[in-house]
């Protein structure tokens, strides 16, 4: 999905801001366990050298920026070449990004590794939200909607969520982008309904891109 928001009808839900990769765990000629779980968004792989060292690599299959962190938790007779975890911002469609790698500690014997990673949209170290920027409401201009629940409410707007703002809607009514940017993910088939934040990992969103590297 690749288009332009403008501040017109687009239903206006923020996601979670970081989706934790299954972890992938191989221990040589022992087990290997394979990421099908991911969603594919960001993939590191490891490619083996010839003196049985690794190189892991990253791919960033989105179309927006992203922050990976990739650790090895659990080495067998191997060390990094630099410190773990490892964090790297990388550009939209960025790949074959060398991350670390790994050098055997012995020539014989058993060797092996866990590999973990996570990544959130955007990259932080970028990004800078420009607080002149005066926001849309979210619904046609001249109507009006009462609002449920502002800035640091109890019920759910904690954590991430603190400067969200809920109104009461029905069902139909055509929702607005607050703000002009790049669709980057969306999401429209979810039919879950509880209250409070349990239900957030399954709700319906459209994530926007700004200018300035917010979303």
């Amino acid at each position: 999905m690749s288009t332009e928001a403008d501040p017109t009808m687009v239903n206006h839900r923020r996601s979670r801001s970081i989706r934790i990769c299954a972890a992938m765990i191989l221990f040589l000629m022992v087990m290997i366990w394979p990421a099908a779980a991911q969603d594919q968004r960001v993939d590191v792989y490891a490619v083996e050298q010839a003196d049985g060292s690794y190189d892991f690599f990253a791919n960033n299959n989105h179309i927006i920026p992203v922050y990976v962190r990739v650790d090895a938790p659990t080495l067998v007779n191997m060390r990094p070449d630099r410190e773990l975890p490892v964090s790297i911002g990388m550009a939209a469609g960025e790949r074959d990004r060398l991350v670390f790698s790994l050098e055997p500690t012995r020539t014989t014997g058993r060797r092996g590794y866990s590999l973990q990673y996570s990544y959130a949209q955007g990259d932080p170290d970028t990004a800078r939200h420009d607080d002149t920027f005066l926001y849309l409401l979210p619904f046609a201009h001249g109507t009006k909607y009462r609002l449920t629940q502002g800035y640091g409410g109890r019920f759910s707007h904690y954590g991430e969520n603190e400067y969200a703002a809920d109104f009461d809607m029905a069902v139909g009514t055509e929702v607005y982008a607050a703000r002009g940017g790049l669709v980057a993910e969306g999401r429209e088939d979810s039919r879950t309904v509880v209250p409070g934040a349990s239900y957030y990992g399954d709700a319906n969103y459209i994530l926007i891109l700004h200018g300035d590297g917010s979303f």
